[in-house]
């Protein structure tokens, strides 16, 4: 039998059913509520993170969000130790994954390893869909149109690659200073330019 997991009861909503407001009227939303929700989910990373763990498979469907807007990750099926070897990637959702990830993918290397780094870039890609609706690369021959369910995975890893990455105009959500900011760093295509998850949690807004 493999390794179970036993924790309490979470009464939360998936961080995709959680923003939906963002989403439903980016005119009247509260951006600031938004970035502070970004925060937290940094937040409930890193602190994965300093347990010894990496998630491997961090999307919208994985963060449970509670009335008290607390966040709890679910679903560890492919997550890896920190301290086992090179914590290699066992797959996930791949409209989050890094492009060092989707390099070693189309290569077929069964050792890629999951870093830091390279869960920062998820939780970019992550925020992204959660404040556009649309995936963040497109796979098709136009960045507006969405073609990801008649894309094959090897194509959807060489637009990450290739750094096929959307605009929040190309999915004509309202500009976002702030966050156009976070997702540029989150999202580089080099891993050595991300920030650490630590400094991702300053997106926060400052209260007066």
């Amino acid at each position: 039998m493999g390794t179970r997991l036993l924790r309490p009861w979470i009464d939360g909503a998936s961080a995709w059913t959680r923003t939906a407001y963002i989403r439903d009227d980016h005119s009247t939303a509260d951006r600031s509520r938004f970035l502070a929700t970004v925060a937290d989910l940094a937040a409930s990373v890193d602190a994965l993170h300093r347990k010894g763990y990496r998630h491997g498979d961090l999307q919208p469907g994985h963060f449970l969000i509670g009335e008290d807007e607390a966040v709890t990750i679910v679903d560890y099926d492919v997550a890896v130790r920190i301290d086992a070897g090179s914590a290699p990637y066992s797959g996930g959702l791949v409209h989050y994954v890094a492009p060092e990830i989707a390099a070693g993918m189309i290569a077929g290397n069964t050792a890629i390893p999951v870093t830091a780094a390279s869960e920062v870039y998820a939780l970019g890609a992550m925020v992204f869909h959660l404040y556009t609706g649309r995936v963040p690369h497109w796979y098709g021959a136009d960045p507006r149109e969405d073609a990801f369910t008649s894309t094959g995975l090897p194509e959807k890893c060489r637009a990450i690659v290739d750094g096929r990455r959307r605009t929040l105009l190309d999915c004509d959500a309202p500009d976002f200073p702030e966050l156009d900011v976070f997702l540029s760093a989150c999202m580089s295509p080099h891993a050595a330019d991300r920030p650490t998850l630590a400094a991702v949690e300053a997106i926060r807004p400052h209260r007066p």
